[in-house]
């Protein structure tokens, strides 16, 4: 029976525990078969839920995995692609080098030859 006061149907049960000799009287009765039940059941569904976030877990490490291995390749690639273009920068450089140095050579010549000319006279 509620009566029109919410907060009088909370205080009932307590006032009811009080009056009677013992406490379990107030907990209504229960059936294990139908707790045991009821917990597996549960325990059914939340398995079900755990295999279904396990399995979106190793497809997500699976997919992880991919992209680790894709990018060690590609930085191997950009790796031995910036190796490639340093290496042909310092042979450019060198050939640069070995040109300036047989111009230099050339002048060096040319001046022995005009000196020598100029000399010799």
């Amino acid at each position: 029976m509620l009566s029109e006061d919410p907060i009088k149907d909370e205080v009932d049960p307590i006032i009811e525990s009080k009056k009677s000799s013992n406490l379990l009287d107030v907990f209504p009765k229960f059936d294990m078969d139908i707790i045991t039940a009821a917990y597996m059941s549960t325990m059914e569904v939340i398995n079900e839920e755990e295999d279904v976030l396990f399995t979106e877990y190793k497809e997500l490490c699976q997919e992880l995995q991919s992209w680790i291995r894709s990018r060690i390749v590609y930085d191997h690639l950009m790796t031995r692609k910036r190796i490639r273009l340093s290496l042909d920068w310092v042979v450019a450089k060198e050939e640069e080098l070995e040109r300036t140095r047989k111009e230099i050579l050339g002048c060096m010549e040319a001046v022995k030859k005009a000196l020598g000319l100029l000399f010799s006279t």
